[in-house]
């Protein structure tokens, strides 16, 4: 069988027929990435030796320039042969990878289509991580799927925030089926775009954006900034939503944003209630920003809202390595079939 070396791993992974990324990360590797499916180029690496298959990709991921220097995507490459690979940042293992059953301990509707579930964590166990950072949850035999933890580190309690898809088989189970008590694996923790804490040559913004569920990630960041001493008046929060219906959150945040004088924007891209904010969230950045050249900045939401809020920062001078980015891209098309197969429930 084939073997994976990882530069800044000490031991091989064996390939099999997966691909590298899935190889690695069910070895306990925690390889940088993000969306799995080979659009958004988190989990680039440099092949150093050995030769690699690779499935259909997005050329944004992955341009012909990078190919032809020997860069590809773990989420679609195939061993050919033993490889060895080096991730491109060596600050890439920040927390351990780890993986254990939690308990559902709230299951509860926040908007029309999207649940609050709180995991509680073993007796004295908890859970580290960055805030910003996703796990991989999986509800019994279902695929595993990607939500950001809202909570903090380290406490009993975990919060996810997860959008109810039409025809999404894990997220129609959240919310016609998952009950309190029930095991839930949760494997992480994963993804780059968290909070590195307070800098204290910093004295700009702290802009925090979130579209839809990306508000999970953004309240992790906003918790653990107010935590780490910035100073609430350079803290300003948007959420984009649809529709006033989409919105959730809104009192505790803007109870929140009272107390501790940050300042909380709601942003409505379809028809917005009286005197609120109309728009798309980059638009608002612009409105509000002449310059955002010492600001931090972390982004959370659907692909076309990030790329649209980068394109705004940077536009008005924001330091592309002061963004952190975290793009929700969707999983790989799910079957009704396989729904029914996994459960024996038929098609709903």
């Amino acid at each position: 069988m084939a073997q994976i070396h990882i530069a800044q791993w000490p031991q091989p992974v064996e390939a099999g027929r997966q691909r590298i990324l899935e190889a690695a990360l069910d070895a306990g590797v925690p390889f940088p990435h993000g969306c799995g499916t080979g659009e958004c180029g988190s989990c680039k690496c440099k092949l150093l030796s050995g030769q690699v298959a690779m499935d259909a990709y997005s050329p944004g991921a992955l341009s012909d320039a990078e190919r032809e220097q020997g860069l590809i995507l773990a989420c679609r490459s195939r061993v050919v042969s033993d490889v060895k690979i080096s991730w491109l940042s060596s600050a890439a293992i920040q927390q351990p990878m780890v993986k254990f059953n939690a308990k559902v301990f709230r299951v509860a509707p926040v908007a029309h289509d999207v649940f609050v579930v709180t995991l509680a964590t073993p007796p004295g166990q908890g859970f580290h991580f960055h805030p910003g950072q996703f796990a991989k949850l999986r509800f019994g035999k279902l695929p595993a799927r990607k939500y950001s933890m809202a909570s903090q580190p380290g406490q009993d309690l975990l919060e996810f925030h997860i959008r109810i898809v039409p025809d999404g088989m894990v997220s129609q189970y959240v919310a016609t089926q998952l009950r309190e008590g029930e095991s839930v694996e949760v494997r992480g923790p994963f993804g780059d775009a968290y909070w590195e804490g307070l800098e204290e040559a910093h004295t700009g913004p702290l802009v925090l954006l979130a579209g839809g569920t990306g508000l999970a990630p953004i309240l992790s960041v906003l918790d653990a900034a107010l935590k780490d001493g910035v100073a609430p008046e350079q803290i300003h929060l948007y959420h984009g939503v649809r529709a006033e219906r989409d919105l959730y959150a809104e009192s505790r945040l803007t109870s929140r944003a009272q107390e501790h004088g940050f300042r909380f924007t709601p942003v409505f891209s379809e028809k917005a209630p009286h005197s609120a904010r109309q728009g798309f969230v980059h638009q608002a950045l612009e409105q509000d920003f002449h310059s955002l050249a010492h600001a931090r900045i972390y982004v959370a939401g659907p692909p076309p809202m990030v790329d649209a809020v980068k394109a705004s920062a940077t536009g008005r001078g924001a330091d592309s390595t002061r963004i952190r980015a975290d793009a929700f891209y969707a999983s790989e098309p799910e079957k009704k079939s396989l729904w029914a197969r996994l459960t024996g429930w038929g098609d709903l």
